[in-house]
């Protein structure tokens, strides 16, 4: 695969899409196949005493892998950004005629201010999502 100098510019946003592809097919295959696990760092993840799980302790740590798969989903997932049209608040942009520069404010501020704690909420599981990616890289084998 060659890379162009358009998908470089935002290099996030040419990876983005390619990652989660692969992590959402890598966990349905893994669901499906009679083979799948996970890392043993789920038993330290759930407290498992040394190398043999009990039932209950293989499925924790199968759910925990499971959830973890999630969250990296989530991170490169555009769609799960806040939308400022799910909120009631709309930028209003005046001109401040004495100095010529746009002044922008929000129709309202309560709403605003739902939406940036939303999208602040956002950008952090995403930053998690993308660290467990980074953790996890060398576990995403069947």
């Amino acid at each position: 695969m060659e890379f162009k100098y358009k998908d470089v510019i935002s290099l996030d946003e040419t990876l983005s899409p390619i990652i989660l592809a692969g992590l959402t097919k890598f966990k349905e295959e893994l669901v499906k196949s009679k083979y799948g696990s996970y890392p043993a760092e789920m038993f330290d993840l759930i407290g498992v005493e040394g190398f043999n799980p009990t039932d209950e302790e293989d499925e924790a740590c199968w759910n925990k892998w499971l959830g973890i798969l999630d969250r990296m989903i989530y991170a490169f997932n555009p769609e799960e950004e806040p939308n400022t049209e799910e909120y009631e608040f709309e930028f209003v942009w005046q001109d401040v005629q004495e100095t010529g520069q746009v002044s922008i404010d929000v129709s309202d501020k309560v709403e605003y201010n739902r939406y940036r704690e939303d999208e602040e909420e956002w950008i952090e599981k995403c930053r998690e999502g993308r660290m467990l990616f980074s953790q996890f890289y060398e576990n995403l084998w069947i």
